[in-house]
């Protein structure tokens, strides 16, 4: 009698462990993957922060590298010797004076050039505002990266949902700014593209409150960045009067940012030369002059890229 009750203590004792085990299992299983969920979504909001900022660069002409590569056709070396031994019987003179511009010219670009298809490459210094491209965007360009921004959005949604910590609404309205961007930049419009960018990073303030709970200086960036995309689609309409609201919405959430990271030291010198810059292109505003304040807003974001706290 004794041995069957253990034997039924036994058991049972071997079931609650099998189970206990089991239930750990499944919660360190669940931990998990919330917090590979989370790593991947903060990536994405990197991915997207970057991608809708790089898109209105191009509506608004803003170069943010100091330099580009050039390619041209360049004469072969049959033709170029033929054109010289013409230059040298026609005048000896012209030739030398070719041949030391050639050479100062090779001194202040970095060239390279192939015998077979006798293409030239160089690096061009550019301006911070490329008026010529203002007139001239590269719509074909807009379409595939809104293509590709399209594409990880459809996965982005997907783990947004799965973290349960973003409201349905808000993911529901970036997928129909994403449609209203693919409309705007297929008829070309610029003004209302450059807005429904402005509209689409908006979120991302948004999820990453709901993500980056114990990251609030890298949702303050996020909101900062959402702000000064705001005013520059002002300027572009040349709204002045509006953008002291938006630029004082940005000043307050940096500040914020500053005092939270003052015993970061890493991060002071950048968050210190970006404060700088900020004011310098909230004083921009009262001049009312779109290259002006261009020059400033590239020279602030430019910085800003280098700050991250997720």
């Amino acid at each position: 009698m004794k041995k069957s009750i253990w034997k039924n203590v036994g058991i049972i004792l071997i079931v609650l462990v099998f189970f206990a085990v089991l239930f750990f299992s499944i919660s360190g299983f669940g931990k998990q993957s919330e917090t590979d969920i989370k790593e991947k979504i903060k990536a994405e909001l990197s991915y997207m922060d970057d991608s809708i900022l790089s898109m209105s660069y191009q509506l608004t002409g803003i170069n943010l590298a100091d330099y580009v590569i050039t390619k041209e056709q360049a004469s072969s070396s049959k033709e170029q010797s033929n054109e010289q031994n013409s230059q040298l019987n026609t005048n000896t003179g012209e030739q030398s004076s070719t041949s030391s511009s050639g050479g100062q010219k090779s001194n202040e670009n970095v060239q390279s050039e192939s015998s077979e298809s006798n293409v030239k490459f160089s690096l061009k210094e550019q301006s911070t505002l490329d008026t010529t491209k203002t007139n001239t965007i590269d719509w074909e360009t807009l379409r595939l990266d809104t293509e590709l921004l399209y594409s990880s959005w459809t996965s982005f949604l997907v783990d947004l949902h799965a973290t349960q910590n973003v409201k349905n609404e808000d993911i529901l309205a970036f997928s129909s700014e994403m449609d209203n961007l693919m409309i705007k930049v297929k008829e070309e419009n610029k003004n209302d593209a450059l807005i429904v960018l402005a509209n689409l990073y908006s979120y991302i303030p948004l999820y990453a409150e709901g993500i980056l709970t114990e990251k609030t200086e890298q949702v303050n960036l996020y909101r900062t960045k959402s702000h000064i995309l705001a005013c520059s689609v002002l300027v572009e309409q040349e709204k002045w009067e509006e953008i002291p609201t938006q630029m004082t919405k940005a000043q307050e959430y940096f500040s914020s940012i500053v005092g939270q990271s003052l015993q970061n030291e890493n991060m002071q010198n950048k968050l210190s030369k970006s404060y700088v810059l900020l004011n310098e292109l909230n004083s921009a505003v009262a001049l009312k002059d779109k290259e002006v304040f261009y020059v400033k807003y590239e020279n602030l974001m430019e910085n800003m890229q280098y700050l991250d706290f997720s």
